[in-house]
Formats: structure tokens, sequence, C-alpha cells
């Protein structure tokens, strides 16, 4: 039901529903972002407005411009069966409008290569380590991990919560950050590898992150 009416959907909050798949999770946001490719769209040509297919390119185009509405604020607290793939497809279908994004405790499954997917970077080539992640940085005079794709990421994002997440580091934070320009507050409860030597810039707060509190 909601898959096929929820075009204009803005806030999505599943948190705890562990009873959905991650292939499922995966595959709706999959979907939304297809159809939407298969949608006529209307554009404006010199103050006319004419309809126009926008194949899957041309969506991913879109999406990463910010010029199609996706969803805004989506919270997947406690799902724990979620991966890698889940959020890469929730980034390319709502990378540009999304602002909020919760996923306390989604730590299972989810490596770095899921957060690295708000930083606009998927990487289907299989997990990287931390080690592989600064060395890719390195490698890339600081400009991040080699990837075998990227979208315009969440470039809109202001509030993340990662708490409980053990993937969460310095390291990722630092990619996330260099996208994500407009973050504002970083949740980090339960993150041990997010320490004071974490990104840091004016505006920018880190809520829960253990070495504030010794």
């Amino acid at each position: 039901a909601l898959d096929g009416n929820c075009g204009r959907l803005r806030e999505l909050y599943l948190g705890e529903c562990n009873s959905i798949s991650a292939d499922a999770f995966a595959e709706f946001f999959a979907r939304q972002r297809r159809k939407r490719g298969a949608r006529k769209v209307l554009q404006g040509h010199g103050g006319k407005e004419q309809e126009v297919e926008v194949d899957e390119e041309e969506c991913q185009r879109i999406s990463s411009s910010g010029i199609t509405n996706g969803l805004v604020r989506v919270g997947l607290d406690r799902c724990y069966m979620l991966t890698d793939r889940v959020l890469q497809e929730l980034v390319m279908y709502s990378g540009a409008s999304l602002t909020w994004l919760g996923l306390n405790s989604v730590d299972d499954n989810l490596t770095l290569n899921g957060l690295l997917a708000l930083a606009g970077k998927m990487d289907d080539r299989g997990d990287h380590d931390q080690a592989g992640l600064r060395e890719g940085e390195n490698e890339a005079g600081g400009g991040g991990l080699a990837v075998a794709k990227e979208t315009g990421g969440c470039v809109n994002l202001e509030e993340l919560d990662v708490s409980f997440v053990r993937c969460a580091s310095d390291s990722v934070l630092s990619v996330v950050l260099a996208k994500c320009k407009r973050l504002a507050q970083i949740s980090v409860y339960g993150c041990p590898e997010v320490t004071s030597l974490a990104p840091a810039r004016s505006g920018l707060a880190y809520v829960g992150r253990e070495c504030d509190t010794l």
C-alpha cells in the first residue's frame, strides 16, 4: 500500500520495523526512483511548459541536483537488518532532499560503505576497513576513497544520528562532512571511534561523544 500511494511522501519513520527485510527496504526506495525516472515531468522552456520523458540516468542527475523532491526526514532507528544497499538506494532516491536521518543502533549489517553513501560514494565492490579508507584518502590527496560510482550525496542534510553504529569513525565522518556541508548536529552516542580528532567546523555539534564526557 505504501509503495503504491506515496508519491507525495516527505517523512518516513519506521523505527524498529524489523519485520521488513533489508531487500524490501532497498527495493522500495529503488522502485520510487524508477517510477520518477519513468514519469513524465513538466519543464519550462522559454516560459512554456513542455512534457519530457526522464530516463534513469537523467532521473539520477535531477535527484542529485535537488530539482526533484524526495523524502525530507527519515527515521530508521533500530532497524537492525538494514544493509549498505538500503542506504545507497535511499540516497539515490532522496539524497538531495534529505535534511534529517536517524540511524540509531542500525549496526548489525551496516558497514562504512553505507555511511559513505551519504557523501555520494556508492561502492559495490566489497567492504573497506578503516585503514583502507585512510589509505584511499591519502592516495587521493585527501579527496576520499576511490569508488565504483558517485552521486550528489546528501548535500542538504542537517541532522544525523549514528549512535551505536560502530563503523562510524573520525575518518568516515571526515568524508561525509566534506559533502554534507549543512550538517549542524551529529549524534554519536556509543561510537568510540568518533574522538576529539573528529572533523570540526563552525556551527557543527557532536552530541554524545564519549571523549567530551571524560
